[in-house]
């Protein structure tokens, strides 16, 4: 699972290097809400592209944890596949943050989603479409220049009231609308799962692996969604993400 949030350079000193919030208490656009205090993690974490296993870009050095949200320091290897690539565009605001993650403990939330008060904290991405509102990258962040030293600032709350005053009558009937709002738009998804989850070939593989060859009926998780086989895919043959490769999208 991945929630994303807002990211900045950290400075001109070394231009590979970031901070950024990896985590936030706001309900994201699926309705879930992934609690900082829950994160269980070992660093240095590895720092991955747009959550793909085979293409880390540097590592995490630091998280420190609080109850704005999880804010981090990170380092982008020059030397990586992907690392000038990922910095250019890290320089001009097109990238965010997304953490990868297991869950331990979760309760739901009266907006249809979960609240997951445990999770094994186990990569960190930068992606460039983020589904939590606070992720957005700082603008005007020019490689050579000097910026003063300012620390990235907490993502602002994503409900306000007049006075910073949030009632809880006010938080359930935004927290009701949104559900019903995204209950409406995942309907006909949810059916199309059922559908496929009653076929008994159906079978969950893990994260895709090119070098792996799957039956008709295997679910894979590759970057940000979940696809199954249509057919017997052969090893190194196609690619959930290409059209026509044998792969319809679940998630």
């Amino acid at each position: 699972m991945q929630q994303e949030t807002l990211l900045r350079l950290k400075s001109a000193g070394d231009p590979w290097s970031f901070t950024g919030w990896a985590s936030t208490p706001d309900v994201d656009l699926v309705g879930d809400i992934v609690e900082p205090s829950g994160a269980r993690y070992e660093l240095p974490l590895p720092l991955l592209w747009q959550h793909k296993h085979d293409e880390p870009v540097g590592a995490v050095r630091d998280a420190h944890v609080s109850h704005a949200g999880i804010r981090v320091t990170g380092r982008i290897t020059p030397e990586a596949q992907r690392g000038t690539e990922a910095q250019a565009l890290l320089r001009d605001g097109a990238l965010a943050l997304s953490v990868g993650f297991m869950a331990e403990k979760s309760e739901p939330l009266p907006t249809g989603g979960r609240r997951f008060t445990a999770w094994r904290w186990t990569e960190l991405s930068l992606v460039s479409v983020p589904a939590n509102p606070q992720a957005r990258i700082g603008k005007g962040l020019v490689l050579g220049s000097k910026p003063e030293a300012k620390a990235v600032p907490a993502p602002r709350p994503a409900v306000q009231a007049v006075g910073d005053v949030v009632t809880t009558q006010a938080l359930e009937l935004f927290g009701a609308a949104v559900g019903q709002a995204i209950n409406e738009a995942t309907r006909a998804l949810h059916e199309r799962i059922k559908a496929l989850e009653s076929q008994k070939a159906l079978h969950f593989a893990g994260v895709f692996q090119r070098a792996m060859s799957y039956p008709a009926g295997a679910t894979v998780k590759s970057g940000d969604g979940v696809f199954v086989a249509l057919r017997n895919i052969e090893a190194g043959k196609a690619e959930p993400q290409r059209q026509g490769s044998g792969w319809d999208r679940l998630a």
